[in-house]
């Protein structure tokens, strides 16, 4: 069974016993926290209306916090000597999928 969450506005597709990095979420190593916003229960019968997925969630335990890989990003115009470089490293948190909970 997998299912499709919404975390930090972008979505995942999880199973028990993955790891996965979402955006920063504010809590500490070690703690368990939930994921409410289930869009899709897939696997032998996917439920997707909303009434389907009221009281769906899944739990997931943090198992530590970083940063990802740097991006790069290039402004460039042509002929008149513009050329400007910038960098990011988003800030990610690694949390393993416990269960997912189907009402």
């Amino acid at each position: 069974m997998y299912a499709i969450i919404k975390s930090g506005g972008q979505q995942f597709r999880v199973a028990s016993g993955e790891m996965i990095e979402v955006g920063k979420l504010d809590a500490k190593t070690g703690d368990e926290i939930t994921f409410d916003q289930v869009l899709l229960i897939g696997g032998d019968e996917p439920r997707l209306a909303p009434d389907d997925l009221s009281g769906a969630s899944v739990r997931a335990k943090v198992l530590g916090h970083g940063r990802g890989k740097k991006t790069i990003g290039l402004k460039y115009k042509p002929k008149k000597f513009y050329r400007r470089r910038v960098g990011n490293r988003a800030h990610l948190t690694r949390v393993q999928i416990m269960d997912i909970n189907v009402p």
